[in-house]
């Protein structure tokens, strides 16, 4: 029997959608990619220093004050972290750290 595949692009959209969520707490009931963090999601900037934090422990990546900047969206995250997964684990694909 094959192993089935695994699709570090969801993996990585879910993991992300699940962290904005815990650090919005009771605000929101669910948090998906399309959703604005500020139009939608009502954070502050003090939200956005959390998520990024959150965001840099889960995945274990950096992100710069000006890469936050550009983050209007939660699929703009999801992007910019699998793309720094891409670049940090490239022959993974960019799973091996994200899985981990």
């Amino acid at each position: 029997m094959s192993k089935p595949e695994f699709n570090h692009a969801t993996f990585v959209e879910q993991r992300l959608c699940a962290t904005v969520k815990h650090c919005l707490g009771l605000r929101v009931s669910h948090v998906d990619l399309t959703h604005r963090l500020v139009d939608d999601l009502c954070c502050d900037s003090i939200d956005h220093v959390e998520i990024v934090m959150k965001v840099e422990d889960c995945f274990g990546v950096e992100i710069t004050d000006d890469e936050a900047a550009e983050c209007r969206t939660v699929a703009d995250y999801s992007v910019l972290v699998r793309r720094k997964l891409m670049t940090a684990y490239p022959a993974a694909g960019g799973a091996e750290c994200a899985a981990s």
